[in-house]
């Protein structure tokens, strides 16, 4: 098993004596590990530094992401996977939700102009069209799963 361990030097993961899961500390030998969670509602956002991030604020089922017109407006994971054309707009969700690929761009549209606000970011970054800004947030995600 490789990872980067507790070291960070890209080798096996430590052992530690104990580690916390879910708020509470486990007193067991086990490897010391972290672990990173994104699903389709986690919020993508600028932050203000000019960084994208991608959580571990979460949008969860209900408002949910702004596709699934419940009231939710920041852009998720699932709103750029929309956008990307990565997910059908006309494929119903369980429970009958329909995607709305217009409150989806809508969403990361807000994101990209809230980007190119930024001073800090890059003359191309505040440029960026919809479809760039989606393909960036789900690289964010990518890169935060390595």
């Amino acid at each position: 098993m490789r990872g980067r361990g507790a070291g960070g030097g890209g080798g096996a993961p430590a052992p530690a004596a104990q580690c916390g899961v879910g708020g509470f500390t486990v007193r067991f030998p086990s490897l010391d590990i972290h672990t990173i969670g994104a699903g389709g509602g986690s919020i993508a956002a600028i932050d203000p530094g000019g960084a994208l991030t991608v959580g571990p604020r979460s949008a969860g089922a209900d408002p949910g992401p702004a596709c699934y017109g419940r009231g939710g407006s920041e852009p998720t994971v699932t709103d750029a996977n929309l956008v990307l054309g990565l997910l059908a707009a006309e494929a119903p969700l369980a429970g009958g939700v329909e995607l709305d690929p217009e409150a989806a761009r809508g969403a990361v549209a807000e994101l990209a102009g809230d980007a190119g606000r930024r001073r800090a970011m890059s003359a191309s970054a505040r440029r960026m069209a919809r479809p760039d800004a989606a393909r960036i947030i789900v690289d964010r995600l990518l890169e935060l799963a390595r």
